[in-house]
Order: structure tokens, then sequence, then C-alpha cells
């Protein structure tokens, strides 16, 4: 692999709401009002919109989930009329278990803080680094299937609080019939809000441990200490020099996971991470 960033990968990691389907009326109307389409304007804008399904159930985030190698056998089932994943149970009860999706670190109280901070945006270092995470913050490496989608407020709403709190590398994890079928009941297999969220990724056939499932769903660059040690975005909204610390920081794991799921979706022997390391790199100055 060169250093250059193909045109695909980069074309992907950076396909977020401005290039989604089910955003483009909107986009249409800020463009003719004359308002702001830039990353931040447009998360702002997509927080306003009426939603049957929030954009981890659009169109380009599930044609995302379909690359992952893990989804590829015929239990999983994905569904065009819901937007769901469902897992074809193995025994006499032949009944469907729901996946749902979640983002694994919503923007909202990211750019409230950073607003707070910086009411008049005339800190241009700060603004530029909220832009680079609004730029990603809607792609495929932000989205990914979830049992039971766990958010919140006060910084509970982050992929390193999620994590932390439900995704153990060392421990073992029940398979998805187990877990959400025998031991719940078939009454409630799809009732997502009566789900423990204990099992938040618990979502293959055989059971398996914490490190096994941070592989398959490619959540690898989360689990540095430093990484899971971050706190609630408001906890770094004191001086615009830490925010923008804070910023880069949370950017940069989104890229690298876009490139993998670009990556597996190639179906590749293996995954050079020095070079997906550089290219993330590259983009991230790029954005």
């Amino acid at each position: 692999m060169s250093n250059r960033v193909p045109d695909e990968i980069k074309e992907f990691v950076l396909k977020d709401l401005s290039k989604a389907k089910e955003f483009q009326f909107k986009l249409k109307k800020l463009k003719n009002e004359g308002k702001s389409t830039d990353p931040v304007s447009i998360i702002k804008a997509y927080q306003e919109i009426n939603k049957k399904r929030d954009a981890e159930r659009w169109d380009y985030a599930f044609d995302s989930y379909q690359l992952y190698g893990c989804f590829r056998n015929d239990r999983y089932v994905f569904d065009r009329e819901d937007y769901f994943i469902y897992y074809t149970c193995s025994g006499p009860c032949k009944c469907y278990i729901k996946i749902s999706a979640d983002l694994l670190t919503s923007p909202k109280e990211i750019i409230e803080c950073a607003d707070a901070l910086d009411e008049k945006k005339e800190n241009e270092a700060l603004q530029a680094a909220l832009r680079k995470f609004c730029s990603v913050a809607y792609t495929a490496g932000n989205f990914c299937p979830v049992m039971k989608n766990k958010g919140g407020s006060k910084g509970t709403d982050t992929c390193w609080y999620k994590l932390n709190k439900y995704l153990d590398a060392n421990k073992e994890y029940d398979g998805i019939e187990f877990a959400f079928c025998k031991k719940k009941g078939r009454g409630v297999i799809n009732d997502l809000s009566n789900r423990d969220a204990s099992n938040m990724f618990a979502m293959f056939e055989e059971e398996l441990t914490g490190q096994e499932i941070i592989e398959r769903l490619m959540l690898r660059d989360y689990f540095g200490k430093n990484y899971l040690e971050l706190k609630a975005p408001q906890d770094y909204a004191d001086t615009a020099d830490e925010f923008i610390g804070f910023l880069n920081q949370i950017t940069l794991p989104i890229i690298k996971r876009s490139i993998r799921i670009h990556m597996y979706s190639e179906e590749l022997d293996y995954i050079n991470n020095k070079d997906i390391d550089k290219w993330a790199k590259k983009l991230f100055k790029e954005l």
C-alpha cells in the first residue's frame, strides 16, 4: 500500500449526512436560503428534522453494516423496509432477533460545549477542530450495530463511556440467542426498550470474549488506555486548547474505523495497520 489515500477509501471515509439521500431536501433548503452548509451547520440542521428513524438506519449507514465480515452468513437478514438487521434463531422457535444501530459518539453535547466555549466563533483553531470532528461524526466509522441503543446526556452518549461500561475485552459474552431469546423469552426479543445494556454488543451466534467482539466490530482503535479514560465533553470545556486536543483525540479513531470497514469489505487477507494509521492521519489533516 502506498502513502497516498486511494480515492475510493477517501470517498467512503468522508461519506456523511451531506451525501445521504434522506438529507437532500434539507440540504437544498439550506442552500436556497443562503445558509451555511459547513459540517457543523449540517449536523445542527439534521437535529431539527422530524425523523421517522435516525441516520444510523438511513441507507448510507445501513449499506456500511453489510460490509462487515461478521454478518456474512444466512442467519443475518438486512431488512430494507424497516432498516433493522434481524438474526434468525437456530432453534424450533425460528424467531427473528432485532439488531438496531447507534452512533458511537453523538455530536450533540460536543457541539454545545464548543459553542459555549466560543460563542462568537472567533477562535478559528477551535472551530477548525470542531469542523473536523463534525465532518466524520455521521460517517461509517461512527455508526455501529447494537443490541441496545444506550445513549443519554452528561457525557454518556459517547463511545468511550459505552465501551468502558458495556464491552470488557476479557469478559465472556453470551451468544445472541441465549441473551435475547432463550434467557428473555420470545415475548421480548424485539422490544429494544426492555433489553439489558450489559449485552449491548452481543450480536453473534457463539459465545465470544469481548476482545473477539472488538475485532469483529472493528473497534480496536478505541481501546487505547488514553481513549477509554476520556471524560464527559463538558470536562474539557475550560480552555480552548484543552477542547481542541479533546476534539482531535476523538476524531482520528472514527476515520481509522471507517478505513477498517472498507478494508474488510474488500476481503483482504490482512490489514496493514501502519498504512491505515498513515492514511487516517493524512485524511485528518485534509479535513
